[in-house]
């Protein structure tokens, strides 16, 4: 199966761990024991086929013609109606879109100038190391302007179809990676993919799906499921359509939980992207702060 990329999530587990020691004539001993290890878990995002596109299509073309039936207004209606009411871009917005949509197009173009040199001085590789938190807060800033905009939309018949055909392809997209057993020793290891949701029809998947929602924020699955979401919908709409431009939505992502404990928090509970920073004592209440010294 090809695919259009593939992440690994860590998972605690409980597993049993083999030790060897040997006693005072020089015999092995061996013993097994429970230990809490970090266990890896590989995914993927399957590249979809010609047949499975024409179906997604289908899927939406359906998706769409039922909302218009249960009364949902079009995009184009809606913002017919929203003009007619007076309503439209001020100055200010379409300056700003302006500003960030050209920021982010310079920083790229000379992130990539740098980044083609075969030899880069110590502060143009300082400079590479700006370019690319710079051009993370810009995306973010361009996303936030995005939702703000699209929530006008959010109840139109389009919106509605769009949101339940990225469900519809990650029930067909998602997969976890399996290691296969080897037949023989010292053989090539060599996997298999697996549904993540299960096999079966479209109905019994979704229950899957449904049944994942209801699960406890923390469990594993369900931050692996976000993760899925996550990465789908930006594939969707144009945003990543290769292994390298995920891996840079991700890195992108990393770079700014740097900065934003909001972000941070989000790639760490939500997607199981980047391990947790563990508290320091005193946001724990382990030790008591230090009184400040008085200002002579």
């Amino acid at each position: 199966m090809k695919t259009l990329y593939e992440f690994t999530s860590h998972k605690k587990e409980k597993v049993k761990e083999e030790t060897v020691t040997k006693d005072d004539e020089g015999s092995e001993i061996k013993s097994t024991k429970e230990v809490e290890k970090n266990v890896p878990y590989t995914f993927a995002i399957r590249r979809p086929t010609r047949s499975l596109f024409d179906e997604g299509e289908l899927f939406y073309g359906i998706r769409l013609a039922e909302g218009v039936r249960a009364g949902l207004l079009t995009r184009q209606m809606l913002n017919k109606r929203y003009l007619n009411d007076g309503g439209t871009k001020s100055e200010v917005e379409e300056s700003y879109e302006k500003i960030v949509y050209s920021m982010i197009l310079d920083k790229e173009t000379r992130f990539q100038e740098l980044k083609n040199k075969k030899e880069t001085t110590e502060e143009e590789r300082k400079e590479l190391d700006e370019i690319k938190k710079e051009i993370a807060y810009a995306q973010r800033q361009a996303q936030k302007y995005e939702a703000g905009q699209s929530s006008l939309f959010d109840q139109t018949a389009e919106n509605r179809a769009r949101n339940k055909t990225i469900t519809w392809w990650a029930l067909n997209l998602c997969y976890k990676k399996i290691e296969k057993k080897q037949e023989k020793e010292g053989a090539e290891t060599e996997f298999d993919y697996r549904p993540f949701f299960g096999e079966g029809s479209f109905e019994e998947r979704l229950s899957r799906y449904d049944d994942l929602e209801e699960r406890d924020d923390q469990d594993f699955d369900v931050k692996t499921l976000k993760r899925f979401l996550y990465l789908v919908s930006f594939w969707y709409v144009g945003r990543a359509s290769k292994f390298q431009d995920f891996l840079k939505l991700e890195e992108s992502l990393k770079e700014e939980a740097k900065d934003d404990e909001e972000i941070a928090e989000f790639a760490s509970e939500e997607l199981n992207l980047i391990e947790p920073q563990p508290k320091k004592a005193e946001e724990l209440n382990l030790i008591e702060p230090q009184p400040k010294k008085a200002e002579e």
